[in-house]
């Protein structure tokens, strides 16, 4: 009952109900479109080949609009009124209740798009999201897939023809890091039957050889 008065009589709580439906519009519209419209095999290819090119992107722009929306900040409790300026100055309180409320949303906003961001950049700059857009119609952006796909593999091909040094010391602080030495800890004690092997520690491991490491 309390949850309905708040939804029904506080103002503030209402206001950032309506911010909050503004900030995810954007998203939950790609969402509502991918899941309602996207349904066909030929039509998920398109969809990923898309994405491969960046299309993801299109949805953070959007919501970076709502910034700029006027209408709809003002129906989120914003003073969006520009006369407002010339009746107050900027030592008065409620200038420093609209900026904390502006502040606020900002940050909103900012934190979804870095968590979106996060999410979907894995369709442009990983696997297997990039491969899909070898499926582009268009030649010229094929071809920038495919420049994109072989910096990735000159890269590790790279690595592999690096010194034996770099080899040894990528091998070391990758075998020496605290999780795989978890990880091998509870492989041993699978395969001793569950006996806990207590010589095993982090200056002791791996239990073989570095020549081992680089093959």
């Amino acid at each position: 009952m309390h949850f309905v008065l708040q939804c029904v009589c506080d103002v503030e709580h209402v206001n950032g109900m309506r911010e909050l439906c503004l900030a995810t519009k954007a998203e939950l519209d790609a969402h509502s479109f991918y899941t309602s419209q996207v349904l066909s095999a030929a039509e998920t290819r398109k969809r990923f080949a898309e994405m491969a090119d960046y299309a993801w992107t299109k949805t953070l722009c959007d919501m970076m609009s709502c910034l700029g929306d006027m209408r709809a900040l003002a129906r989120c409790g914003h003073q969006c009124d520009p006369s407002f300026a010339e009746k107050v100055s900027l030592e008065d309180a409620i200038v420093s209740l609209e900026d904390s409320r502006a502040q606020r949303f900002l940050h909103m906003v900012l934190g979804i798009l870095r968590h979106r961001t996060s999410s979907l950049a894995w369709h442009t700059s990983g696997y297997p999201g990039i491969l899909a857009g070898l499926l582009l119609e268009d030649a010229a952006r094929r071809s920038a897939v495919l420049a994109k796909i072989k910096s990735h593999c000159d890269a590790v091909e790279w690595c592999i023809a690096g010194c034996a040094l770099d080899q040894d010391m990528a091998a070391r602080s990758l075998l020496k890091s605290v999780k795989v030495v978890d990880v091998g800890l509870f492989g041993t004690s699978r395969l001793l039957g569950s006996r806990r092997c207590p010589s095993m520690s982090i200056s002791s491991w791996p239990p073989f050889s570095q020549a081992s490491c680089r093959r």
